[in-house]
């Protein structure tokens, strides 16, 4: 169903982005070891603060990488046809996306790797940059500007596009918590990507689901709260106001 020729270029982004996810842990390690910590590369993957460094090397890394080997046509990026709608639509779209998700997520319950490491980055001011705001753009340039035109350009249709593209996104984030997730959220970011051919839509909304996933941390003191117990918590009726006003739009 994939040509060979798009198999190979999707394998190259696949494999940029896991060479920089490892290149980032490789240099925070030398560092440290030049520095004469002493940490152990085990210790170093279990460290809140190495981990947002690493994060956010890694993502900063790809990023340039993306750009430097000119991986992108120029009119990814033009906002000529987008309008303040827009940007406006698609935030009123992800408040009930990122609920349904949420709520899919938590019914299967799948065992979360990364539990206290994403807790401990949400107060590192790195990792909440790395999470709210470089990590997808990084990821947005390699599975939608990348991955996903690659497929569109091999005129393979926009469905399969937008499918294939959200499973990559799914497998690379390797946690269980985090495939289910990563693949329906990607779906949503891919079919708007296909809708704007814009990288700039499905970016805004992946930085907004991932930013109101910070903010949900702060307000619930860093620990991870359910879909039913937001709905039954006083102090989160803001959220559902905002659902229902968007929905309304």
């Amino acid at each position: 169903m994939i040509k060979l020729g798009l198999k190979s270029k999707l394998t190259g982004l696949v494999l940029l982005f896991f060479l920089m996810q490892f290149l980032g842990v490789g240099i925070v390690y030398v560092a440290n070891w030049l520095m004469g910590c002493g940490y152990s590369l085990n210790e170093i993957t279990m460290m809140p603060q190495m981990v947002a460094y690493s994060l956010f090397l890694s993502n900063v890394l790809l990023c340039l990488s993306f750009f430097l080997l000119r991986l992108y046509n120029k009119e990814n990026f033009q906002l000529q046809g987008l309008h303040v709608k827009d940007f406006m639509a698609t935030w009123a779209l992800m408040f009930p996306v990122i609920l349904i998700v949420n709520m899919l997520v938590e019914l299967f319950d799948p065992i979360d790797l990364n539990k206290e490491t994403i807790r401990d980055l949400a107060y590192h001011p790195l990792g909440v940059l790395a999470i709210t705001l470089i990590g997808p753009l990084a990821e947005e340039l390699v599975f939608r500007v990348g991955c996903m035109k690659l497929m569109l350009d091999y005129k393979l249709a926009p469905w399969l596009a937008i499918l294939f593209s959200s499973l990559i996104v799914g497998v690379a984030h390797g946690n269980p918590a985090q495939i289910g997730g990563a693949v329906l959220m990607g779906v949503v970011l891919g079919w708007l990507y296909w809708r704007s051919k814009s990288f700039w839509l499905p970016f805004f909304a992946h930085v907004f689901n991932n930013s109101l996933a910070i903010v949900l941390l702060w307000c619930y003191g860093g620990e991870e709260i359910t879909i039913q117990e937001m709905r039954g918590a006083k102090e989160f009726d803001w959220l559902f106001f905002l659902d229902n006003l968007s929905i309304a739009a």
